[in-house]
């Protein structure tokens, strides 16, 4: 009888074991994502094609503010600019080597004219 309780909690303690060190390795992906989601944005609205090309994949594809599917053809032609650009990851969850971001993004679109500036508040989709 002791013996199986023994085996018992051995089997629960290796067990919680492995997954703190999951969970620890999850939130050390998550903070990782997150700082790559804040580079990105402060890619996007400083404009800095350099960087954006080393965080975007070559198959990048967006739905850009004008609810078009786009490739950032956009941004990189400098016809899509920011005054201001902030996005809110508020959930981010994690499968082996894909990661699925979802959260809020908020804008105000830089046009021609400064008056015509276009405030934007969409739900963003982030590549894994």
């Amino acid at each position: 009888m002791r013996l199986i309780l023994l085996v018992t909690v051995l089997v629960f303690v290796a067990t919680g074991l492995g997954f703190g060190q999951s969970a620890k390795k999850n939130d050390a992906i998550e903070q990782e994502i997150r700082k790559l989601d804040a580079a990105q944005a402060d890619a996007v609205l400083r404009g800095d094609l350099a960087a954006l090309d080393k965080l975007w994949s070559k198959d990048f594809t967006v739905t850009n503010p004008f609810n078009v599917i786009s490739k950032g053809e956009n941004i990189r032609t400098g016809a899509l600019t920011y005054s201001s650009f902030v996005r809110v990851p508020e959930f981010i969850q994690i499968h082996k080597n894909t990661v699925i971001v979802m959260g809020r993004k908020q804008s105000c679109q830089r046009a021609i004219l400064p008056m015509r500036e276009k405030l934007l508040t969409a739900a963003i989709h982030i590549f894994g």
